[in-house]
């Protein structure tokens, strides 16, 4: 098994393969006995995840860590052996990688909270992991091997665990490679759990990709030899080959709004990559290309002159070929193409050839060295300190820094790097707090533009100030970085209490409103259980710090709300249960399940329930006669076993346009929410249209979201939960 393990790698001559071979032989004794759900033994997963690092040129220590990674998690070993064997560094990386708590799952009763056990664990455990990863970049560049290979072995798990996982290999691991410019590695990720996040979407899309791919390969085929006869004459060595676009990429870019599922709008299907030499070699193949060919207008990219954020450098562009069919060609270097592919492994391989000869100054050419890579890291350790929960550390991450990014310019050239829907006001924070602060003003590319604009990749952002400009609370509605939302909200800690309730207050009824509730039809007890809950002691130290900006809106309205969506019918439907009794029925889901031991009731039985005070909801049977001792407006229709939910209803009023409805439907099922029912009708005396929407019960975060989806929707005017 280990025998093979060097063949058809080149090993640096200061590789310690004693080192490597100890950790082999100890983690294969740690793991004797144990299988992989695939039937494989234990010791194939880090021997594989051993043999991925290897091939990216790590180092010894990596790939003993690797070997080592589950050592302590699955086994009785602890991290104070790993040290005293194999030394600190070593010791450092795995515990960097093994995951942070050993939860036993089965000690609870109901399934609900075993899940939602296992989610935070996961969460925190992620946490824990990006903490570590700031610390030291090995760590990631590890886990990101880990995960790919339990990604190539998949198929021996549950389809349910399939799905989850795929889902958090392209929403966490693939985005976090790219963020680390390794595109190779994302890509992998990428192709292997597509088909089962999304088998219809992947199953439609290859289809229909394939036949085109056909035709694709044939014409760049026919270019590649025109550009290589071009290249010969003017005696200029490079590699011409055809690259055909990943599956998942090709299904983000024909998803886009502006694409819209029209494959003709796709020019890099299979696009052309021409590998050369040096990087005066890259701009002179460019003008021969376009000495040959006719580039179209504003889609040159010259990514070497001004590298993307994550230390791509490449230069882009799309010409009218022969036939006059549009084809994309990246051009590049060696050592830029072995970044594109590697990204901060490639820096770390770059440390590594110190040892055999190669000076600082060449290490110092790969743009990783020079790059936003340390910052990036740098940035995320400080961002975690000011996050609160585990769930809220995951949603922010992948806002913050693993969605989709754009970079922009100030007038001088400086780059910035920006989360998605980014606005003049997070760019003027990220050049500097005073910019932030003194901010009246922006201009964009040149024009006056609004300071809520959306930013675009390659916009020239200017910031007017004032001295007498101050931060608005407004702005907290649309900016996107913590760094600015921290800003914004420290400054209105220096506004008085009195004020910021009143302020705050207005804002939380807004948006109560929004999602159709009234804070009148909250009793006074409702809203105390309420904030008991949190770090408030009243319930207008809640608005206060919604007026300065420490709590935004939405968050104060879950607070108040709760987990799950209330009913609007606050008059409260009822059953009859006994001549005196009635039943307020209420949605109860995220409450603690506790089967009343007087009568024990069981699936089947007639049952009726009771909210107690810090200790969720208790199922008792109807007839019970502990019933009668209990305070009737704390009791509600609710069965454990029953499956059906209750149904809420939107109301939204926008532009009368096509593809409306499939803009709002798609949302929601991003959310992995039911329709039950939509219609739609068109306004009397007007050009807007009226759409009803009906789904399932959901928790209030995801209604928020999906309140909050609509109303960015081109063309919606309103949205409103209705009866």
């Amino acid at each position: 098994m280990f025998k093979d393990f060097y063949e058809g790698v080149d090993i640096p001559s200061d590789f310690d393969k004693e080192l490597v071979s100890r950790a082999f032989r100890f983690a294969k004794v740690a793991h004797r006995g144990q299988k992989r759900r695939s039937g494989d033994d234990y010791i194939t997963h880090p021997l594989a995840v051993g043999k991925i690092l290897l091939d990216l040129g790590m180092s010894a220590e990596m790939v003993a860590a690797a070997f080592l990674h589950d050592v302590v998690e699955d086994t009785d070993i602890k991290i104070e052996e790993i040290k005293d064997k194999f030394g600190l560094d070593v010791a450092n990386l795995v515990a960097g990688v093994t995951a942070l708590k050993q939860i036993d799952f089965s000690t609870y009763s109901k399934p609900e909270e075993a899940e939602e056990a296992k989610n935070q664990a996961k969460n925190e455990n992620l946490r824990q992991l990006f903490l570590s990863m700031a610390e030291d970049v090995r760590v990631v560049v590890i886990k990101l091997a880990d995960r790919l290979h339990n990604m190539e072995t998949i198929k021996s798990l549950s389809p349910k665990d399939q799905k989850r996982i795929s889902l958090e290999t392209l929403n966490i691991f693939a985005p976090l490679a790219l963020r680390l410019g390794m595109g190779e590695i994302k890509g992998r990720l990428e192709d292997l759990a597509f088909p089962i996040a999304f088998p219809k979407e992947y199953k439609f899309l290859k289809k229909e990709a394939n036949r085109r791919y056909k035709e694709a390969d044939r014409y760049t085929l026919k270019v590649k030899r025109e550009i290589e006869d071009e290249l010969k004459s003017a005696n200029i060595s490079a590699k011409v080959e055809g690259r055909a676009k990943h599956i998942y990429s090709l299904y983000k870019k024909i998803t886009r709004p502006e694409i819209d599922w029209d494959f003709d709008k796709v020019y890099d299907l299979v696009a052309l990559r021409i590998i050369t030499e040096s990087e005066s070699d890259c701009y002179k193949i460019m003008g021969l290309i376009h000495g040959k060919y006719r580039p179209i207008p504003n889609y040159v990219r010259d990514y070497i002159a001004a590298p993307k954020p994550n230390g791509y450098r490449s230069i882009h562009t799309t010409i009218f070929g022969p036939e006059g069919k549009i084809c994309e060609i990246q051009i590049r270097t060696h050592e830029m193409h072995e970044e594109a592919e590697y990204g901060v492994a490639s820096h770390l391989h770059y440390t590594l050839e110190k040892s055999s000869g190669k000076s600082d100054k060449d290490l110092e050419k790969g743009t990783f060295a020079k790059s936003n890579q340390t910052e990036f890291l740098k940035r995320i350790k400080e961002w975690q300190t000011s996050i609160g929960d585990a769930g809220d550390f995951l949603e922010g991450l992948k806002m913050e820094f693993l969605d989709e990014r754009i970079y922009v310019f100030s007038p001088n050239g400086d780059i910035f790097d920006l989360p998605v829907d980014s606005t003049p006001i997070d760019f003027a924070y990220e050049v500097h707090s005073k910019i932030g602060d003194s901010c009246v003003g922006s201009k964009i590319n040149g024009k006056i533009a609004s300071l809520d604009t959306r930013l675009r990749t390659r916009d020239v952002v200017e910031i007017i100030t004032s001295k007498g400009g101050t931060p608005k609370r407004g702005w907290l509605d649309f900016v996107k970085t913590s760094k600015a939302r921290q800003h914004i909200r420290g400054y209105f800690r220096k506004f008085d209490f009195d004020k910021n309730v009143l302020e705050g207050k207005e804002i939380v009824f807004e948006e109560l409103g929004l999602l159709g509730y009234n804070i009148d039809d909250f009793s006074e007890k409702e809203i105390k259980s309420s904030i008991s809950e949190t770090s408030f002691k009243t319930v207008n130290d809640l608005y206060a710090s919604v007026g300065e900006g420490l709590t935004t809106k939405r968050q104060a309205a879950k607070i108040l709300v709760g987990r799950t969506i209330r009913p609007l019918d606050f008059k409260k439907s009822t059953q009859s249960l006994t001549r005196s009794q009635k039943i307020d029925k209420y949605d109860v889901r995220g409450l603690k399940i506790n089967l009343a031991p007087c009568c024990q009731p069981n699936r089947g039985d007639e049952t009726i329930s009771y909210i107690t005070r810090g200790r969720g909801l208790t199922v008792h049977k109807v007839g019970c006669p502990n019933i009668k001792n209990l305070e009737k407006k704390r009791l509600v229709d609710y069965d454990p076993w029953r499956k059906d939910g209750d149904l809420v209803s939107i109301r939204i009023i926008a532009d009368n346009r096509v593809g409306l409805i499939r803009d709002i439907s798609g949302l929601i099922s991003e959310k992995n929410v039911n329709i039950e029912k939509i219609e739609n009708k068109k306004v009397v005396e007007s050009e807007k249209t009226e759409v009803l929407i009906k789904i399932k019960l959901i928790d209030f975060t995801t209604f928020s979201d999906i309140i909050h989806g609509i109303l960015k929707i081109e063309g919606v005017d309103s949205v409103k939960r209705s009866e």
